[in-house]
């Protein structure tokens, strides 16, 4: 089974492109806690589509920047080219099929998880047909 999940932060802004079908390239660095040495970042290549019913590739362009805290699972695949030279290369990325938004501060995570009666009610007055 090739499966992946990384919990990181975006290196740069997501470059987006809309040729076709909508696509989104983006890079995670993904801490590693060393002992002897402090800690490092191991950098993952992601790209991801939109599909016909989740629109994954335009919810990272308009959602994550610089810096912001993501988490995603997809698999690992090569696509394999040939350089300048001649030498087969391996190009090895992430393909996102699933993301989540990954709150950096705790506290943020308990607020956003809570719903007052007086929230709840009037999610419920929405949804009335009339």
């Amino acid at each position: 089974m090739n499966l992946i999940t990384l919990k990181g932060r975006l290196v740069r802004d997501p470059e987006f492109f809309n040729e076709g079908t909508p696509r989104v390239n983006f890079t995670i660095a993904v801490d590693r806690r060393t002992t002897r040495d402090g800690d490092k970042a191991d950098f993952f290549r992601c790209v991801a589509w939109d599909g016909d019913k989740v629109k994954t590739a335009s919810a990272i362009r308009d959602y994550f920047v610089k810096g912001k805290p993501i988490t995603i699972t997809g698999r690992m695949e090569n696509d394999p080219y040939t350089d300048k030279e001649g030498r087969l290369r391996d190009s090895w990325a992430v393909k996102v099929e699933r993301w989540e938004f990954e709150l950096s501060d705790p506290t943020q995570k308990q607020k956003a998880n809570t719903v007052t009666e007086t929230d709840s009610f009037k999610a419920a007055e929405d949804d009335i047909p009339f």
